[in-house]
Parts: C-alpha cells; sequence; structure tokens
C-alpha cells in the first residue's frame, strides 16, 4: 500500500469496518502502519485482539499510553461518500475510525521528534462497544508486565465546536450493564391457557410496578433503567407462551447506586416468578464501570489546551453514555476528554454520521504535548 497520510487511514478505516471482537483485518492493517515505525515492542494480539505498541527512550521516567477504539457498529451506513463502508450492516459511526488516526498521527510524531525520557504506547483496543474489550487487555499477562503509569484517551463529540475540548473532573461517563431477564414457564394450547404456565402476566405487572419501586429507592435522577426489548412466546395463535423475556439497560454516575438499582430489579422480578411459579433467569450483558477521571492528569489535559491555545470548556452534568476506558482508569491514573466535532455534526450513532477530518490533527497535537509535558 503506498504511504498514506492520517486522513487518507481514516478513510481506509472507516470503509472497512469490523465489529467487536472481529478486528481482524482492522489490527491487521493497524500493525502494518505500525511496523516501519520500529515501536520498541510491538504487541499483537494482546487482551483478543488489540493492538499495543510501545517506545521505550532506555532513560527512566514515566510510561505514558494513550487509547484508541479498533471496534464499528452494527448500523448500516447512509450517508453517500466516496470511502463509505463495503461492509454491510457495519460502519464506523461512533469514530473509532478517526480515534484511531489521531493514535497513528501521534506516532509518526513520536519517531520524527522523539522522547527524551520515559515510555510512550499506543493502545488499539478492541471491543470497547460491547464493554469487553479493556477488561481483556489489563488482565492480559503483557499489560501486567508493561503497566503504564497514566493513561489518556479521547472521545469526539458532536453538538460542540470543531476544536473545542471537553473536559470533566470525576466522573466523565456513566456506568451502565445490559440485564436480559427470562421468564420461563410451560406452553399450553391457547384454548385451555389454565394448563400452561404464561409469564405473560408477569412481565406485565414487572413493567407497570417497577417505577415505584425504584422511585422508592430515593436514587439520584441520573441513575435509571430503560427497557429496550420485550418477547413473548413464539407467532402463534395457537399457543400460550411458555417463556418471556424482557431486556433493559440499568445506568447510574455512581457505581454503588447501580447495584442498589440492579438489586431492586431483580428482587422485583424473582418475587413476581414466585407469585406465579415461574422460574427466572437473569444474565448481564456489556458491563461498563463507571469512567471517572483522575484529578492530576484532568489538570494535565487543561494545562496543555493552555499551552496550544485551545478552548476548553467544563461538561456541566457527565455523558450517561459509557465507555470502557473507566477500566483503565480504575487500574492506572488518567482521564478521558471530549473533542468538539462540529455543532451541526450527526450525533453519534446515526447513520449519517462521519468522523470530521479536521479534528484529527487537534487530537494529535494534544496528545503530544501532553506527552512532552508528562516526559
Amino acid at each position: 500500500m503506498l504511504k498514506l497520510n492520517a486522513i487518507q487511514k481514516r478513510h481506509w478505516l472507516h470503509q472497512h469496518p469490523e465489529l467487536s471482537g472481529n478486528e481482524r483485518e482492522t489490527a491487521r492493517q493497524i500493525v502494518d502502519w505500525l511496523r516501519p515505525l520500529k515501536p520498541t515492542q510491538l504487541m499483537a494480539p494482546i487482551g483478543g485482539r488489540s493492538v499495543w505498541a510501545i517506545w521505550d527512550s532506555g532513560k527512566p521516567g514515566r510510561h505514558i499510553m494513550f487509547r484508541a477504539e479498533l471496534d464499528a457498529l452494527p448500523i448500516e451506513e447512509e450517508s453517500v461518500i466516496e470511502y463509505a463502508s463495503v461492509n454491510k450492516g457495519i460502519s464506523h459511526k461512533c469514530g473509532h475510525d478517526g480515534h484511531m488516526a489521531i493514535l497513528l498521527e501521534l506516532a509518526c510524531r513520536i519517531v520524527s521528534e522523539g522522547i527524551e525520557k520515559g515510555k510512550v504506547s499506543l493502545m488499539f483496543q478492541s471491543a470497547e462497544e460491547t464493554g469487553q474489550g479493556a477488561g481483556r487487555v489489563v488482565s492480559d499477562p503483557l499489560f501486567k508486565e508493561n503497566r503504564p503509569d497514566e493513561a489518556f484517551a479521547l472521545h469526539n463529540l458532536p453538538g460542540y465546536p470543531l476544536h473545542t475540548i471537553l473536559s470533566k473532573g470525576g466522573v466523565f461517563c456513566a456506568a451502565s450493564i445490559g440485564l436480559k431477564l427470562l421468564f420461563k414457564g410451560h406452553t399450553s394450547h391457547a384454548s385451555e391457557p389454565e394448563k400452561g404456565k404464561n409469564p405473560a402476566q408477569a412481565i406485565g405487572q414487572f413493567i407497570v410496578c417497577l417505577p415505584e419501586r425504584v422511585r422508592q429507592l430515593g436514587l439520584h435522577s441520573h441513575t435509571f433503567y430503560t427497557i429496550t426489548h420485550i418477547n413473548l412466546g413464539d407467532e402463534s395463535f395457537g399457543v400460550s407462551a411458555g417463556e418471556g423475556e424482557v431486556w433493559m439497560t440499568i445506568r447510574s454516575l455512581s457505581n454503588n447506586e447501580m447495584r442498589g438499582l440492579l438489586q431492586a430489579i431483580e428482587s422485583q422480578a424473582n418475587e413476581l416468578a414466585h407469585q406465579q411459579s415461574l422460574v427466572l433467569e437473569v444474565s448481564k450483558h456489556e458491563s461498563f464501570l463507571a469512567t471517572t477521571n483522575h484529578k492530576e492528569q484532568e489538570e494535565v489535559i487543561r494545562q496543555a489546551c493552555q499551552q496550544l491555545g485551545l478552548e476548553v470548556r467544563t461538561l456541566p452534568e457527565p455523558n450517561l453514555w459509557s465507555e470502557d476506558f473507566g477500566v483503565f482508569l480504575d487500574e492506572v491514573p488518567g482521564a478521558l476528554l471530549g473533542l468538539g466535532s462540529g455543532e451541526g455534526c450527526f450525533p453519534l450513532h446515526h447513520p449519517f454520521y462521519d468522523f470530521p477530518d479536521e479534528i484529527i490533527n487537534t487530537g494529535a497535537r494534544l496528545f503530544w504535548q501532553i506527552l512532552i509535558n508528562r516526559l
């Protein structure tokens, strides 16, 4: 492949998206772009399909890590652009292609300008969207052997002016868990429902009664649940349903309040299942810790922005969406920042969303300034 600039790399990544945990070609291409830059260590894979490159100056100093994400979303792209996704039903609608391009541009600068002491590493992490990737990385022995001293990441934020940096001390993103509640009875002929155990009534009562149960907990308004899917029985007029499933997401800015909400939901479901002689099975999916920024690293970001003349805005409230960078911040000090991607930019996960190329250099410059300040 011809030598590409950061924008061209972003377009290639956008055109070839892959879902969480299946980022084979994305990871392979990242490795191909990194190898000529001769990192001291190039670990691929680590923690599943993630890629980690480390440049070591050979002199004592901090080890600073920057992270981007590899995965795309199961969304059909509707935007008409020449580098549109070639993979049907999959597209980069969260901007991970742009985040990777920022780190690739940073890698070039690391090599061209060098570091005088310490280490810098770039983590291209798999499976962020499902909340599984960061946990797999930090559990990998390779991560434990090369544990960084600090970690930084960014996420583009539509609705804010281009190049504006969005900062927030403490919680930056909410914790969340996906729940599946399976109510199991048994089928019967639809003309003889009394001979079966149809979970419809239990599910209906669960949905109606849960708001009051949660209200009694006195939780913060940012601790809440959203029912996302309900399925009951099979598509048949002759069979009374024997199983029913409720999917829901719970989220909070507090890991403690998350536990309280989860307990209330499970208790409500168990009581109703027991009353109607049903079996309840609860499973958890796509679990995210709250992403909580560390004070010192938050100040590091603000200082670097001031040096570069970048506008910094303080988010008045944490984001209610989740990010698994919180797993890294539970391990090492660090911070996640927002990078404005335009007031007219389509929102994240929208079929017309596209990462703006003009902020690639902004992100890379900011990360470089943070790096030289810390080293």
